[in-house]
């Protein structure tokens, strides 16, 4: 009998409410401090704090979607399905691999890391290992795809905040928020763009929060 995928959205569930409070905290005490002239909380900093807390959550998400792919290679069941090794894949006389540990050097080949923010990047390695689900809502890729777009958005975002300095992280991300936002924001800040209400959202929401909401549904899903 299979193990149960452990409920790895319970922590990230966690570790969004701890990010979206400090958040919080920041805005209340940067309006608390209007009332003195003496805050110091100014906008560039304030964003920043949008941006940690936002790379948080995503790490985190990066970090789930890793475990939870490594362990369906083992025969982890989810709630109510099971992913399928590609035949191709499997390890000799088995239908999955004996360890995690086994798993993850399979699919490593002899490298160190492999990177898990790109939605492109993930869907092809789930094609790679793992055959396609039956049922549409079922399944690692269905998952993904079903927000690859918006996932793909979030992975601007991070890639923005990570590497603030190359031309070309600045550059999709202008790109990004222009199609989902409509606008690029000053200096290309991703603070700026987390701070700002997503357009159509009843009732409102920051993309912060709405970011945080989408990857905790799809981290619920997964497992």
């Amino acid at each position: 009998m299979s193990q149960r995928m452990p409920r790895f959205d319970l922590a990230l569930s966690q570790q969004a409410a701890l990010a979206l409070k400090i958040v919080q905290a920041g805005e209340f005490m940067r309006i608390s401090g209007w009332t003195t002239g003496k805050t110091l909380w100014t906008q560039y900093r304030i964003e920043a704090l949008y941006e940690l807390a936002f790379l948080r959550i995503f790490s985190c998400w990066e970090a789930i979607i890793e475990d939870v792919f490594y362990r369906s290679l083992c025969g982890y069941g989810f709630s109510s399905w099971m992913e399928q090794v590609m035949p191709s894949k499997r390890p000799s006389g088995r239908l999955y691999y004996p360890t995690i540990a086994a798993a993850e050097a399979a699919v490593l080949n002899g490298g160190d890391f492999l990177l898990w923010h790109d939605t492109h990047k993930v869907l092809s390695r789930y094609r790679q290992w793992l055959q396609p689900h039956a049922v549409s809502n079922h399944g690692q890729a269905n998952v993904i795809s079903s927000q690859q777009s918006m996932l793909q958005f979030f992975s601007r975002i991070r890639h923005r905040i990570a590497h603030s300095q190359q031309k070309d992280a600045r550059r999709k991300f202008d790109a990004a928020t222009t199609q989902f936002a409509s606008r690029i924001y000053p200096a290309s800040r991703p603070g700026s763009l987390l701070r700002d209400h997503v357009f159509g959202i009843s009732p409102p929401q920051t993309w912060l929060t709405h970011s945080v909401n989408t990857l905790v549904s799809l981290s619920q899903q997964l497992v």
